[in-house]
């Protein structure tokens, strides 16, 4: 039985992309783990190859495993709204973003999280990064 408090150097944060796997088979990667909450970072919560990785099926499935499920992608997603965040050729200007207030609030929301169980982010990995 896992221990209601956890202290900060039991707590773990891991990344995960779901890539074109079956939905099975990534809830097996989050069982492995013992993941307790998924943190879903994408800003646009869809998939076109995928469609059980859209929102409202990974919410349902994870939350059917017997865990949570906590949409952030506005906060921590990588495409982000507001000019402010892109440079002129339509690039996301990451390090605009990590100051960010709704960032930050983010990470601190995902931090506390963490502190309440193991947790996974899952995100796109299909964007043009320049810094």
């Amino acid at each position: 039985m896992m221990d209601e408090r956890r202290s900060k150097t039991d707590a773990r944060l891991y990344s995960i992309g779901h890539s074109n796997h079956a939905l099975e088979t990534f809830l097996k990667l989050l069982r492995q783990h013992r993941i307790e909450v998924l943190v879903d970072a994408r800003s646009h919560p869809y998939s076109k190859f995928a469609p059980h990785f859209d929102a409202p099926s990974l919410k349902q499935a994870v939350i059917g495993a017997g865990m949570k499920y906590l949409f952030m992608g506005k906060e921590l997603g990588g495409r982000p709204d507001g000019d402010e965040f892109y440079d002129s050729e339509g690039h996301v200007l990451y390090w605009r973003v990590a100051e960010s207030h709704l960032f930050l609030d983010g990470i601190a929301e995902s931090a506390g999280s963490t502190l309440r169980g193991q947790t996974s982010m899952t995100q796109q990995f299909s964007r043009k990064v320049k810094i």
